[in-house]
């Protein structure tokens, strides 16, 4: 029988428009939800980041962040090995994000075991 890994997504490609009455800077930018610090420590993608290192290795997280959101992505996956951070072209929902990411992972290790993790909460 074959070692199968473990593999971490962090989904962080979300527009998190639920709560940008919360996550609006003074200036009008509307921040995503997992951009954003609950307690002005950590992002909550970074806090993805951590329950996705309890599971699995830093070699083996992977997150899909979107084109658009370039100007906060960067900074809280600088651990991350760069074919981990899956840039989708735009954000079309958490299916297709999942299923992209998938297929870079699958073409990586075509027998990874999957653990799905959000950002945004």
């Amino acid at each position: 029988m074959a070692h199968v890994e473990t593999w971490a997504l962090v989904l962080a490609a979300g527009e998190g428009s639920r709560l940008h009455s919360l996550t609006t800077k003074p200036c009008g930018t509307a921040v995503p939800t997992q951009f954003c610090s609950r307690n002005g420590e950590r992002t909550l993608l970074e806090d993805a980041n951590v329950r996705a290192n309890a599971i699995t290795s830093v070699a083996h997280i992977c997150a899909i962040v979107a084109e658009q959101h370039r100007q906060w992505w960067p900074s809280p996956l600088v651990h991350l090995p760069k074919p981990n951070v899956i840039v989708q072209p735009c954000n079309r929902g958490p299916a297709i994000g999942i299923l992209y990411a998938l297929l870079h992972i699958l073409a990586r290790d075509p027998d990874a075991r999957l653990v799905i993790l959000p950002s945004d909460h």
